[in-house]
């Protein structure tokens, strides 16, 4: 479980980074072809027709033009049409031209080049907001895969796709609770000696395999003759089978002990009230019949219309004392509540 924090994301690798990248290399883009359509209609617009204006020394403005050059005309022929045409003035109008679609060119550039950062910073700020109740999800659920498996996310707000990613989560940790404890009952209550088969491979990891109780721990990949040797040694430690220790509703029996309490308080039993308690604790939850008691605490030839097993169990309801556990269903029997 704690070898989740190893997988904690590069920052090169970030949903948010790509998301960054993905709107403002689009956003570029588009500018891009914006800003050569604009130069193109820009050119077409004044294609054939540039004007020069200039003031003579005494203060006289006077202006002059070419027309009739398409566009895209080579700049050395065009100036050189410009000069035979119309002189030096003609070829002055051409270069202003030039100049002017230049500079147009240029302005759009720097404008694009602005905007593409503001847009990189706007999608690196409107990424972060999107994802940071994923963030709080993905550290939440960490802390409590390595900590609480009792407690969940429990998000709320309407019913969105994040509402349901969250309720599905806690589904599975909720899922995971009941496995681990599970396997908690299994290494108690059983002699039996586990080995954990697992890719998890971290050194938290494999701590936090051997404090649930098991006895051995192999990370994959693995040899199978180290597979082998680990089985073995396991059997030549395998313990003494013991008796299951019962527990139900403040009540531990021992059976190996011969020991019985109710909530800490130890119970004065005769051979035959522990031997019913024993039988129910065992049966548990399930109804067991005054007969069946009879044939487990006495024997098959105990009469089947004596009452002593009436008389048993009301003793054993005053010693284990309040709130009753021993439940009466009539017409069927007796169980652990």
């Amino acid at each position: 479980m704690g070898g989740m924090s190893r997988h904690l994301r590069r920052p090169g690798r970030t949903v948010r980074l790509r998301l960054t990248l993905l709107y403002g290399g689009f956003f570029l883009v588009c500018g891009c072809g914006l800003v050569a359509i604009t130069y193109l209609f820009a050119d077409h617009a004044s294609s054939g027709s540039y004007t020069y204006g200039y003031t003579e020394p005494d203060g006289h403005r006077l202006s002059c033009g070419i027309s009739g050059h398409p566009a895209g005309t080579a700049a050395a022929a065009a100036a050189s049409a410009a000069h035979a045409v119309m002189g030096p003035c003609g070829a002055m109008a051409l270069a202003q031209h030039a100049w002017e679609m230049h500079l147009l060119l240029a302005c759009s550039g720097i404008a694009l080049a602005t905007t593409t950062v503001i847009a990189f910073a706007l999608g690196w700020f409107v990424a972060g907001r999107v994802l940071r109740p994923l963030q709080t999800m993905t550290l939440a659920t960490q802390r409590i895969t390595e900590r609480n498996l009792h407690e969940r996310l429990a998000l709320a707000g309407p019913d969105d796709e994040l509402k349901r990613l969250a309720d599905t989560i806690d589904d599975l940790l909720g899922r995971l609770e009941w496995a681990f404890d599970a396997q908690r009952r299994f290494v108690a209550d059983r002699p039996v000696m586990v080995l954990m088969l697992t890719a998890a491979d971290a050194a938290e990891e494999r701590v936090s395999g051997l404090g649930l109780g098991a006895d051995d721990y192999l990370a994959k990949p693995f040899h199978f003759g180290e597979l082998v040797l680990r089985i073995r040694a396991l059997a030549r430690r395998q313990p003494a089978a013991r008796p299951r220790i019962h527990r139900a509703a403040g009540i531990e029996l021992d059976p190996q002990r011969r020991t019985a309490t109710r909530d800490g308080r130890p119970l004065d039993l005769s051979v035959k009230e522990f031997a019913v308690l024993e039988a129910l604790l065992r049966a548990r939850p399930a109804v067991l019949s005054a007969e069946d008691l009879l044939q487990q605490v006495w024997d098959e030839h105990a009469d089947p219309f004596t009452n002593t097993v009436f008389v048993t169990i009301s003793r054993l309801r005053r010693k284990l004392g309040g709130p009753p556990v021993i439940q009466t269903q009539p017409g069927a029997g007796y169980h652990i509540s």
